[in-house]
C-alpha cells in the first residue's frame, strides 16, 4: 500500500527553478540578468517574492534553487537580501530545460529525506497571495506515486499559456486530466474561457521526490541515468552545489510537461479558483499587474508625460518624456531604448533574435555586472580601454587574479581598500590610485566600515573576460 503524507504533518521543500533567457522583457531583462532578478512589481525582485511566499518555517524547509552557473551570484545576493539562510543552490552546468533540472532537485531532496515532498515553482511568476495554496497544503494527502500540477482559472483568452482540460473528480482538491493543450489560437482560447473545465497550466507542481524520480526513470531513463550519475559527483563550492558538465550536457533538452506530466497515468490537476496568477511573460502582462493613473498609464522612474493614455513608461538612467502617445510600451536602460505597440508586446523576442543574428551584445548583458563582492558599472568602452565604476560591499574581496594582456588602474572614490600585488600590500584611501601591470597576481579587499567605490581603467590590446585567470 502506498504511504501517504498529509502536508500539514510534513514540511515541504520549495524547489525554485531560476532559469530563463531574458528575452520577453527586453531590454530590462537580459540573458545574463533575466526577469527574476529585477524588481518589476514592488521593491523586491520576483525570485525574492517567490521565496518569501513559501517561507513559513512551520510548513516549509529552506528553499532549493536550481539555476544557471552564470546567475549564481545574483541568486545568492537575492537570498541574502531577504535574510534566507541554509538554502541549497544547485548550479546547472548548461541549460537543459525543466525535466533534468527537477531531477537534480529531486535527488537533492531524496538525499535529505526519503519521503521528501517537493513544491516546484518557477522563480519569475506573480501570485498575489497564497491563501488558497496554503489551504490545499493543509488538507491534501500525497502518496509515493501521485504527481500533481496546478491549474489557474482563466480570466482572459490568453494565447501565450498552455491549458489543461480536467476530467473526472478524484478528491476534494484534484481532478484527473483529460488532456494538455499547447498554446492555442485566439479562437480556441476564447472558447476555453466560456466553458467549464479548462485551466491555464501554471507550471507549479507537487509530488514526492521519489515519485518524480520513478516517473523520469520510466519515461526518460537516459535523463535519470545522467542526472543520477552527475549528482553523485557533485562538489560544494561556497554556497553552491556544482554539477559536472561532461555527461549533463548530453541530457535531452525537454520540459517536465513533455517528459513526464503528459505521459504519466498518475497525474492529477488541482484547480486554483481564487488565486491571482501571472507568468509575467510580456510587457502586456506586466502592464496588467501595475497600478495605473487616471489616464491608464504606468510610470516608473524619471518620467514626464503629457496627454498620453494606456502607456507603460519605465526609465533607469535618464529622464523620459512623452507627449500625446497611446497604447505604447517605452522602456529605457543605459544602453537600449524600446518603443513598442502594446498589442505587439509578445513580438519583442523578434528584436532579440535579430540582435543575436547580428552578433550584438545588448541581449546578453547590461552594463552592470554582478560578482560575489558587489557589482561594476561600465561607464565608457573604447577600442583599447574600458572604464568601470566598482562597488564593493563592506568586508568584500575580489578573487586573486591575473591578466595576460591588460593593465588595470584603480582610483578610490570612497571607502578604503587593501590591494595586494604579488604578495605586497598597498593601503588606499579616498583619492589614492594604483596601477597593476599584466602578469601580476592581485586582489582587492574592501576594508573599513563603509562600502568601497573605485574607478577602474582597463587598458591594452586585448580586453576580455577570458583574459582573467583566477587562482
Amino acid at each position: 500500500m502506498a504511504v501517504k503524507n498529509r502536508l500539514k504533518e510534513a514540511k515541504i521543500y520549495p524547489v525554485i527553478l531560476s532559469g530563463g533567457s531574458g528575452s520577453r522583457l527586453w531590454p530590462l531583462s537580459r540573458q545574463k540578468s533575466p526577469k527574476q532578478f529585477i524588481p518589476l512589481i514592488d521593491d523586491k525582485n520576483l525570485l525574492q517574492n517567490t521565496c518569501l511566499r513559501f517561507s513559513n518555517k512551520s510548513m516549509f524547509h529552506s528553499p532549493l534553487i536550481v539555476c544557471n552557473e552564470a546567475h549564481r551570484f545574483q541568486v545568492a545576493e537575492s537570498l541574502r537580501g531577504i535574510g534566507v539562510e541554509n538554502a541549497k543552490i544547485i548550479l546547472e552546468p548548461c541549460a537543459r530545460n525543466t525535466a533534468p533540472a527537477i531531477a537534480l532537485a529531486a535527488l537533492a531532496v531524496l538525499e535529505s529525506n526519503p519521503d521528501g515532498i517537493m513544491l516546484v515553482l518557477p522563480s519569475d511568476h506573480y501570485i498575489q497571495d497564497n491563501l488558497e495554496l496554503m489551504s490545499i497544503f493543509k488538507g491534501l494527502n500525497v502518496s509515493d506515486h501521485e504527481l500533481y500540477t496546478f491549474g489557474v482559472k482563466p480570466k482572459a483568452p490568453e494565447v501565450g499559456y498552455g491549458y489543461i482540460e480536467i476530467g473526472e473528480k478524484k478528491n476534494n482538491f484534484s481532478y484527473y486530466i483529460k488532456r494538455f493543450i499547447e498554446k492555442p489560437e485566439l479562437e480556441a482560447a476564447r472558447k476555453y474561457i466560456t466553458e467549464d473545465g479548462f485551466y491555464w497550466n501554471s507550471g507549479i507542481f507537487l509530488f514526492k521526490a521519489k515519485a518524480y524520480l520513478d516517473a523520469i526513470r520510466k519515461y526518460k531513463p537516459k535523463i535519470y541515468e545522467i542526472c543520477s550519475c552527475e549528482f553523485s559527483k557533485k562538489q560544494q563550492d561556497l554556497d553552491f552545489i556544482r554539477i559536472p558538465k561532461e555527461s549533463f550536457s548530453q541530457c535531452e533538452d525537454i520540459s517536465v510537461d513533455y517528459a513526464v506530466m503528459e505521459k504519466a497515468e498518475n497525474v492529477q490537476v488541482i484547480p486554483l479558483l481564487k488565486t491571482s496568477w501571472s507568468d509575467v511573460g510580456s510587457w502586456k502582462a506586466l502592464f496588467e499587474l501595475g497600478e495605473k493613473d487616471q489616464n491608464g498609464n504606468i510610470t516608473k522612474g524619471d518620467v514626464y508625460q503629457v496627454d498620453s493614455k494606456n502607456c507603460y513608461f519605465r526609465t533607469h538612467s535618464r529622464m523620459l518624456s512623452a507627449v500625446g502617445v497611446k497604447d505604447l510600451v517605452i522602456v529605457e536602460t543605459a544602453d537600449a531604448i524600446l518603443v513598442a505597440d502594446a498589442k505587439k508586446a509578445q513580438d519583442i523576442k523578434l528584436i532579440v533574435n535579430k540582435l543575436k543574428k547580428d552578433n550584438r551584445q545588448e541581449h546578453i548583458r547590461h552594463k552592470r555586472h554582478y560578482g560575489p563582492w558587489g557589482y561594476s558599472d561600465q561607464l565608457v568602452k573604447g577600442e583599447k580601454f574600458i572604464i568601470n565604476k566598482l562597488y564593493f560591499k563592506v568586508g568584500a574581496k575580489s578573487s586573486l587574479q591575473m591578466h595576460h594582456h591588460r593593465s588595470e588602474y584603480f582610483t578610490v572614490l570612497s571607502g578604503a581598500a587593501k590591494v595586494i600585488i604579488e604578495g605586497e600590500e598597498h593601503l588606499l584611501s579616498e583619492g589614492m590610485s594604483i596601477n597593476i601591470t599584466p602578469l601580476k597576481k592581485h586582489q582587492v579587499f574592501a576594508i573599513g566600515v563603509l562600502p568601497l567605490e573605485m574607478l577602474e581603467i582597463q587598458s591594452g590590446n586585448y580586453i576580455s573576460e577570458d583574459d582573467t585567470i583566477r587562482f
